[in-house]
């Protein structure tokens, strides 16, 4: 069974806190892939709204985990956070279905976003 608490979201979108603004990722989703043509969807992430820091010796993201209809697909983690935003970017065979992104703070936990694509 999940755990309902293992998953941060925003307690109100139209009023997000400093760390919701600094967590919640922020997803952009392109139908026409310009890179890899016809048939892909492009999915862009940006952790938050707000830069969030990437210090690798106090604070930052971990990983950004990618679902599509509840399976994983990809996993990009940061090996040298100083060196990268927070920020990640895939490339879909999907054309539709339900889209989940996770951030994952190695202070602040799991950021969750759930989006149709």
């Amino acid at each position: 069974e999940e755990d309902p608490s293992a998953f941060k979201t925003a307690a109100d979108q139209n009023n997000l806190t400093e760390a919701e603004k600094k967590h919640i990722p922020l997803v952009k989703i392109v139908k026409q892939c310009g890179l890899m043509g016809p048939g892909c969807t492009d999915v862009f992430v940006k952790v938050g709204e707000m830069p969030h820091p990437m210090d690798e010796d106090k604070h930052w993201i971990m990983y950004v985990d990618y679902y599509l209809d509840k399976k994983l697909l990809s996993r990009q983690k940061f090996i040298k956070p100083s060196l990268i935003n927070a920020g990640s970017m895939v490339h879909l065979k999907a054309e539709a279905g339900t889209l989940t992104v996770i951030a994952s703070c190695n202070i602040h936990g799991r950021w969750i976003k759930e989006l149709a694509i």
